[in-house]
């Protein structure tokens, strides 16, 4: 019998995915790989290329079975935020490591925070699935203090709104960096807060240019003016 669900097995799936398997689920003194490679395949219908993919990504081998209640406890919870299925797939592929996050302590704060800064909730899910390094970011350090930063110039809700779900990575992109000296050099220079606004709306990428290049382009754009004027 063993023979015949091995040879049919080989069959099915290429064997080099076979033998990936293999090892997981061999490894000693190791339960989880196999646990945790059922619940993704189940919970998410990953398929198992992808669920192997993400074990060995996380180096699940050797760890206890606590990764698997802490990974189930990690999609059930982004679910409860509402997270479908195949959206929840893409962000666990995309960043494995948030399974082993811890949902008291991180994700709920983080959820929270995010849902009362104004984000309405489909932009909020949409801009954590493509930019997912908003969970790596914690809320008192980075969190607060860039979401601050930004409603200083995104005013009203809409605004803010409509930066987030056109550029999700302006809730990670520091703004001590390039974007805060940028965007003071250009207020120095007379640009209204509402052209402000609608640079972080259409163009927020031309803000993160290093300063001396903005620099230089206000100078060009200067010189221009007074050649004619004269």
């Amino acid at each position: 019998m063993l023979h015949f669900f091995n040879g049919n097995l080989y069959s099915v799936f290429p064997k080099r995915l076979l033998v990936t398997w293999s090892t997981l689920l061999q490894a000693p003194h190791s339960p989880s790989p196999s646990l945790l490679l059922d619940r993704l395949v189940e919970s998410l219908g990953l398929p198992l290329e992808s669920a192997v993919s993400i074990c060995k990504k996380l180096r699940i081998d050797g760890k206890v079975p606590d990764d698997v209640e802490r990974a189930s406890s990690v999609l059930g919870f982004l679910k409860s935020c509402g997270y479908d299925e195949a959206r929840l797939a893409k962000l666990i592929a995309k960043r494995p490591s948030l399974l082993l996050s811890d949902v008291e302590s991180t994700l709920k704060p983080q959820m929270q925070f995010l849902r009362e800064s104004g984000v309405s909730g489909s932009v909020l899910l949409s801009a954590m699935a493509v930019n997912p390094a908003v969970f790596n970011k914690s809320v008192d350090s980075f969190l607060k203090p860039q979401i601050d930063f930004l409603k200083k110039y995104l005013r009203s809700s809409d605004a803010f709104d409509t930066a987030i779900r056109r550029n999700s990575w302006l809730l990670t992109a520091n703004h001590r960096r390039n974007l805060g000296p940028n965007i003071k050099l250009l207020m120095s220079e007379g640009v209204s807060i509402d052209d402000i606004s609608l640079l972080m709306i259409r163009q927020p990428r031309a803000l993160t240019l290093k300063v001396d290049r903005i620099a230089s382009v206000v100078e060009s754009v200067k010189g221009s003016g007074s050649s004619r004027g004269r």
